[in-house]
């Protein structure tokens, strides 16, 4: 797919990267999706964790691998500051992260661990 509208793009003039374009045309859909999933992650701080881990590890593999930096800008903050926009979001994930600190003997009824 690459090769064939990198050369369509090349050829009309438009010096732009096709991955990347394709990339940022599917970043709206997982940011509904985020929109869509964060009250029921909201709900489980150790779920809201791990995608917060996810969706940093999701950002730098779209960063590192496929070097993708939006059209007409120079970095990318990636889906992570989407995820945080809301200080409720945030405020749940440091609170979470900062239980995950407390020794062990202090915390008796929270878990930092994911069950599957």
């Amino acid at each position: 797919m690459n090769n064939e509208i990198q050369s369509i793009l090349n050829e009309i003039g438009l010096r732009r990267s096709a991955l990347a374009e394709f990339i940022t045309a599917l970043l709206p859909i997982l940011q509904r999706k985020i929109d869509h999933i964060m009250p029921d992650l909201l709900k489980v701080g150790s779920l809201l964790s791990h995608f917060m881990r996810e969706n940093l590890v999701f950002d730098s593999y779209l960063r590192d691998e496929y070097l993708y930096i939006p059209s007409g800008k120079e970095k990318w903050d990636g889906l992570i500051q989407h995820s945080l926009k809301s200080p409720r979001v945030f405020a749940t994930w440091r609170d979470t992260e900062k239980d995950c600190l407390t020794p062990p003997e202090q915390v008796l009824t929270k878990s930092c661990r994911v069950k599957v």
